[in-house]
């Protein structure tokens, strides 16, 4: 039987579950990056004037058009 003062505080939950979703995001953030950027030419990704670059993709639209991964890659596949 649960009572009131076994109970947690419904703030204390929130902000526990919200540590642990800003952990996973933190934590996975890297290997979303490196994955994200596979799929871009090197002038993007290691793009030193504008760090936009690296997540539009100007070039790599330049290069292989604008849904240029995907549909290559299913082309291909």
């Amino acid at each position: 039987m649960a009572s009131g003062v076994n109970r947690k505080p419904v703030g204390f939950s929130l902000l526990t579950y919200g540590f642990i979703v800003l952990w996973l995001i933190v934590a996975a953030f890297p290997f979303i990056w490196t994955f994200w950027g596979s799929f871009k030419v090197e002038l993007d990704f290691f793009s030193i004037a504008d760090w936009t670059n690296s997540i539009f993709g100007r070039r790599t639209e330049m290069t292989y058009g604008r849904h240029s991964p995907w549909l290559v890659m299913k082309a291909r596949g």
